[in-house]
């Protein structure tokens, strides 16, 4: 697999967990269970950005979630 379409796969699995979470926030109404989903999703996140970080470094790996971040969760797009 090439460094690219190595990156592109990552950043899709952290665009998935961004996703899932949003999802299983909207539909769950226990906080304990919020938690869970939060936690379980942001373990997911961070296995992938060190596998980027290994790929690109890490300020841009980090930016490349924070990008990812603002499209999912907050709706932005990168202006």
């Amino acid at each position: 697999m090439s460094k690219g379409s190595e990156i592109a796969r990552l950043k899709q699995r952290i665009e998935r967990e961004f996703q899932a979470m949003v999802d299983g926030l909207n539909g769950l109404s226990s906080g304990a269970a919020r938690h869970q989903v939060i936690n379980r999703r942001y373990a997911h996140i961070d296995s992938y950005l060190s596998r980027l970080e290994a790929l690109v470094g890490k300020e841009a790996s980090r930016a490349i979630v924070i990008q990812i971040n603002n499209q999912v969760i907050e709706g932005k797009t990168q202006e």
